[in-house]
């Protein structure tokens, strides 16, 4: 599979699935093991070796995961907040953003739309800045993101790919406007 719409390209090669979305700054690929990296100005979300690493970036706003334990560190302006030693129990909230764990680790951070979350053991992630968006769940990778009307979306082990060729309409006005909100 190679998809291009101007800068983006949707690859596939060797029997592994090898996404790399480019809208601007955003990509998601995978090799090996799923390797997520999503970069909508400064956000990205990676995962390798079978763990989930997750680096979420909206201005200065950082969560990430590795070696096993959540790991989170979370900055809004110059407010950190950091999880280490298998215990996780953080419920923050400035303006819009929050993070909470209950029980399994269930991750909700809300920057502007922004949320991310895992529950029950199965990583679910939802980013949301401005209409993106990826998701996981169920053990299947369902990825559904959204730069303006630009969706490529996984499912049920089959890639499922609509790229939907408008997006570069008022792309840069959103984007700016969704970091204004962000910052």
């Amino acid at each position: 599979m190679a998809v291009h719409c101007s800068n983006m390209p949707i690859i596939q090669s060797a029997g592994v699935i090898s996404m790399a979305v480019h809208c601007s700054t955003m990509s998601i690929f995978q090799s090996g093991v799923i390797s997520m990296a999503v970069h909508c100005s400064t956000m990205p979300i990676v995962q390798s070796a079978g763990v989930i690493s997750m680096a979420v970036h909206c201005s200065n706003m950082s969560i990430f995961q590795s070696a096993g334990v959540i790991s989170m560190a979370v900055y809004c302006s110059n407010m950190p907040i950091i999880q280490s030693g298998g215990v996780i129990s953080m419920a923050v909230h400035c303006s819009t953003m929050s993070i909470f764990q209950s029980g399994v680790i269930s991750m909700a951070v809300y920057c502007s739309n922004m949320p991310i979350v895992q529950s029950a053991g199965v990583i679910s992630m939802a980013v949301h800045c401005s209409t993106m968006s990826i998701f996981q769940s169920a053990g299947v990778i369902s990825m559904a993101v959204y730069c303006s009307n630009m969706s490529i979306f996984q499912s049920a082990g089959v890639i499922s790919m609509a790229v939907l060729l408008q997006f570069y309409v008022n792309l840069s006005v959103s984007r700016s406007n969704q970091y204004g909100r962000t910052l």
